[in-house]
């Protein structure tokens, strides 16, 4: 996986490539916001999620991570998954 800051995420697993927009939000602080990324990605993974739907787990929790100091938003597990399906 590789984080691309305002771009969003991309993955690649064999040779599928996969590209996730990042979702707009106001950046306040950017601590913590590779952890977020990680954590969700390996959480859908973990799941058995596709590669897709774990970048957007990532790419959304790590901009709400942004969203205010230390740690910023931190949604509820059916919040996020909402989000990820909305995205």
């Amino acid at each position: 996986m590789r984080v691309c800051g305002p771009k969003g995420a991309k993955a690649k697993r064999d040779d599928e490539v996969v590209l996730v927009p990042a979702i707009k939000v106001n950046v306040v602080d950017t601590t913590g916001a590779g952890d977020s990324i990680n954590a969700k990605f390996l959480f859908a993974y973990l799941a058995g999620s596709s590669l897709e739907t774990c970048l957007r787990y990532g790419a959304i929790a790590g901009g709400l991570s942004t969203t205010g100091p230390g740690l910023g938003e931190i949604p509820t597990r059916e919040k996020l998954k909402e989000m990820v399906y909305a995205f």
